[in-house]
């Protein structure tokens, strides 16, 4: 299966189409392609779809963003005390609804951040008229090429173009309406249009007339002065896209009438992606389509703007909290399964490290056992054995010698022993036994504790019940 990221840029009376096919782990720019926009919904959906048999192969997995002119956008540039997201999101419908005289229901409201100080935050906010992005998302869905965001052309612009400074001036030049659009840290705050008649020939480069280009400079320069004397800000550059680069001599003509540095806008390079053969002066005319489609393989994870209606948008979160939800499920019972295949696969080596060393063990025994040495080297073993248990009796008639002739020593002359009993177990526990008056009895125990060597020397308390005469039994272990 193939993967494509398709961004499409929808003009006044233009389709401009990029491409991108994802091979390894870069996208290739595959299309570029620019297609006539035909007068009716019908030719349109026929036109696009003739487009997407003869471009994409079948069975491909493609995903598309439209880029749309602010010209149909609602663009309004609001200052608020700041506050979570989550209200800033409430905070921006009301002071957007309350002054646009958009009905809610009608609309879609979308928002991005300018700027941010310590005590406020500035938005520009984007309202869609619902019909609008119906229409996109029907044409689109009927195609085959179902959309995955509408988003404004000047988003799409900064989002590829190179040379973008705090506050440019994109002046996106079309074959019937130029859009002049103020973007401020990339974002468009203020746009404005004219009407324009650039019908010509598209191999034949001319240049501008000095009336299509005193109603360029003239939409320019107000546009300009409204956003400088709103926020006491200068414009830093223009750039110049779409139809701009077809024209000899547009670019030195707007920087000399706006005094300002002028250029054609080009695209910036990444490793993500590819431009393969296509030169740069192809490029250049569709850059915003160039960018829209770039949002689809974003490495950047941070809230878009997408200008689908709320009931799509629902939609489209509940997918993405239920792939989420799936991804994490999916990575817990992968890694159970890891854990569960690494099991088995240990037990199953120890199992056989066992087999084979059951195996081994059982040979070395018969070689052992049938070794004509094994005879002797058994009466070695029973010999050295005796001699063990020889010296191990002396030792211990020795040292019971020794600890009886310790006994004695110290016993007080009005103990009377009863018994002594001496266990064969490995603790070599001793029960002496007799009948002594209570203060012997404690003088004989306390004697036993501290002189004897015993490990442990204990006594119950019935040994004290009586004066005189009292029987006792003491514990020692050795």
């Amino acid at each position: 299966m193939s993967y494509y990221s398709l961004g499409i840029e929808w003009s006044d009376s233009k389709l401009r189409i990029t491409g991108f096919k994802k091979s390894g782990g870069k996208h290739v720019l595959t299309i570029l392609d620019t297609l006539e926009l035909p007068a009716t919904t019908d030719q349109i959906i026929d036109t696009l779809r003739k487009w997407k048999d003869k471009n994409i192969p079948k069975d491909s997995d493609v995903k598309t963003v439209l880029s749309i002119p602010e010209s149909l956008i609602f663009l309004k540039d609001i200052t608020l005390p700041k506050v979570k997201d989550s209200q800033l999101s409430e905070t921006v419908y009301w002071e957007v609804f309350s002054k646009s005289g958009t009905l809610p229901t009608d609309s879609i409201l979308q928002w991005k951040k300018i700027s941010e100080k310590k005590n406020e935050v500035r938005v520009s906010a984007f309202v869609l008229k619902s019909e609008t992005a119906e229409k996109y998302l029907s044409i689109f869905e009927q195609v085959g090429l179902p959309l995955t965001a509408i988003e404004p052309s000047g988003l799409s612009f900064s989002r590829i173009a190179d040379d973008i400074k705090n506050n440019s001036l994109l002046v996106n030049l079309q074959d019937e309406e130029t859009n002049i659009i103020l973007l401020e840290n990339g974002v468009p705050v203020f746009s404005s249009s004219v009407a324009v008649d650039l019908t010509h020939t598209k191999s034949t480069k001319k240049r501008l007339s000095k009336d299509n280009l005193e109603k360029i400079v003239a939409t320019a320069k107000k546009v300009i002065s409204f956003w400088e004397n709103q926020t006491s800000e200068k414009v830093e550059n223009i750039l110049l896209t779409s139809e701009g680069i077809n024209y000899d001599g547009l670019v030195s003509e707007i920087k000399d009438a706006l005094e300002l540095d002028t250029k054609i806008a080009k695209h910036i390079h990444e490793k993500l992606f590819s431009t393969g053969k296509h030169a740069e002066k192809d490029i250049s005319p569709l850059l915003i389509a160039f960018g829209a489609a770039r949002r689809l393989f974003t490495t950047k994870h941070h809230p878009e703007v997408n200008l689908f209606p709320s009931v799509k948008m629902r939609i489209i979160e509940e997918d993405k909290r239920r792939v989420e939800k799936l991804s994490k499920l999916s990575l817990v019972v992968s890694t159970n399964i890891v854990l569960i295949v690494l099991l088995i696969a240990s037990f199953a080596i120890v199992k056989l490290m066992n087999r084979a060393r059951e195996g081994d063990i059982a040979q070395t025994n018969t070689f052992v056992k049938n070794h004509p040495g094994q005879a002797y080297t058994s009466k070695v073993t029973r010999t050295n054995s005796l001699l063990g248990r020889v010296n191990k009796l002396m030792m211990t008639q020795q040292d019971t010698g020794d600890r009886l002739r310790k006994i004695s020593d110290m016993t007080p002359v009005g103990v009377q022993f009863t018994s002594i009993q001496m266990s064969s177990s490995p603790k070599e526990e001793w029960e002496i036994s007799g009948i002594a008056d209570r203060n012997d009895i404690l003088a004989f125990y306390n004697k036993l504790k501290t002189d004897s060597g015993a490990k442990e020397v204990t006594m119950p308390y019935s040994n004290l019940q009586a004066d005189v005469n009292s029987i006792f039994r003491i514990k020692l272990i050795w």
